[in-house]
């Protein structure tokens, strides 16, 4: 589906004031809303409107065939009220306020699109977790699309969500675009763009800041049906987080093949930096392989990059083995880092076949001479994330439990001096390096 599809239909335009609705961030406009939606989709599709103002709503089911396009300065406002949510799908395995609440949400739709240049707003429910406290229990998220072919979300500003704020879950053919994501840091599960078990997708143009991962690829178990992704494509983003930026995984409980992640800046603030630049993580038993990410430039995140192969969840009896395979990163330029990327597998199962090539490290260093003779636990069932594992004995790459890994053109700085060697190897196989360079001399305290 393509966005002039519906823009040309012109007769198939159904703007949201003819069925009742007013702009003034007051009234609940769920039925008329509602209302239009429906009506668009039994007469065989189109676009419904929103025009400026704006529009307050309880939950809305987007259909087949439906373009939901908002005007520049058009806002549609989620209720901040629990029973404008129904509860769909309660499980054993996931309580519904985890699971089934959505702002927008289309179920087993096809050719269904967000258009426009307009504003759709959450909530604002969450509230940062307090010390030894939980997250408020009725979280939505913001847009969710579950089961759906031929999706186009392009051009809009999705903000405030309670939490993740673009879920595409079990979804074919999906393109996102020029989208401007915006959270507060300091809110717990806010992610920008979740691709969840999907096929065929591509993202790029976007704008992200948020609380949590930026955009995560994951192939979750929430409903008891992981479902195998490949064939995604992440490119010209600008993400800022105090999470992971790009990240495959935690959730990984079917395979993710064929990725890849490029083009794209990394920045930090003065008060927040980024956990991670990419991350790659498979825990739950999953084979995630043939990633390429590439022309990434990262500013003030704590690491570049993190894989990891652990065994968080173990897998069912007679299946295959899981596997971190066939990856290369090239082109990544970072400055500000203070925790060393890391390539680590566990006893026995190696992270296989991985190139990282003309990287460009400034960290800040600072590391004494006892952190080079520190061996990291191993944490094997532990979360990932690149702190896991305390501090590492090297200034600027450590690799363990790995085999088949190569390094070229690798140019490492620290601002502060620092004793650890630049590169610490543990059990790793088929080791070929070229160009390893270390600039002893402190790099500039700005950069």
């Amino acid at each position: 589906m393509q966005r002039r599809e519906f823009l040309s239909m012109a007769a198939a335009v159904r703007d949201v004031n003819g069925f009742g609705a007013l702009g003034d961030g007051k009234r609940n406009n769920r039925d008329a809303i509602q209302r239009a939606i429906d009506e668009c989709a039994a007469a065989g599709g189109g676009a419904v409107r929103i025009p400026p103002g704006r529009f307050r709503s309880g939950a809305l089911r987007l259909k087949s065939g439906v373009a939901l396009y908002l005007d520049h300065g058009a806002m549609l406002m989620a209720s901040d009220r629990p029973e404008d949510y129904p509860v769909r799908r309660p499980t054993p395995r996931v309580p519904p306020d985890h699971w089934g609440s959505a702002f927008l949400l289309a179920e087993g739709a096809e050719r269904v699109a967000i258009l426009g240049s307009g504003v759709i707003c959450g909530a604002g429910l969450a509230k940062p977790r307090p010390p030894g406290g939980r997250l408020e229990p009725f979280r939505p998220r913001l847009v969710a699309f579950e089961g759906c072919k031929d999706v186009v979300v392009e051009g809009v500003t999705l903000r405030d969500s309670d939490r993740w704020t673009l879920h595409f879950y079990h979804c074919d053919h999906v393109r996102a675009g020029g989208l401007r994501i915006q959270a507060a840091y300091d809110i717990a599960n806010t992610d920008g763009i979740d691709i969840d078990g999907c096929r065929n997708v591509v993202i790029s143009g976007c704008e992200i800041v948020t609380g949590d991962d930026c955009i995560v690829l994951k192939t979750t178990n929430y409903l008891g049906q992981p479902r195998a992704m490949e064939n995604v494509t992440v490119s010209n983003c600008v993400l800022s987080t105090r999470a992971s930026a790009f990240k495959v995984g935690t959730e990984t409980h079917a395979d993710i093949q064929n990725i890849t992640f490029s083009n794209s800046v990394v920045y930090g603030t003065s008060q927040v930096r980024p956990q991670c630049a990419v991350e790659l993580a498979s825990v739950d038993g999953a084979r995630l392989g043939c990633i390429s990410v590439s022309n990434i430039t990262a500013r003030a995140a704590a690491a570049a990059v993190f894989l990891r192969l652990g065994a968080r969840t173990r897998p069912p009896e007679g299946a295959p083995p899981p596997r971190l395979h066939d990856v290369v990163l090239q082109n990544l330029v970072a400055t500000g880092c203070d925790v060393a990327s890391s390539i680590a597998g566990i006893p026995g199962l190696d992270i296989e076949n991985v190139t990282l090539s003309d990287f460009r490290l400034v960290y800040i260093g600072g590391g004494g001479p006892e952190l080079a003779k520190r061996s990291p636990p191993e944490k094997e069932t532990s979360y990932p994330k690149p702190t896991m594992f305390g501090p590492l004995p090297a200034a600027g790459l450590y690799i363990r439990h790995a085999r088949g890994i190569v390094l070229r053109n690798l140019d490492v700085s620290c601002m502060r001096s620092d004793a650890r060697p630049t590169l610490v190897v543990d059990d790793v196989k088929d080791l070929w390096v070229e160009g390893l360079r270390r600039d002893r001399k402190p790099a500039p305290e700005k950069f």
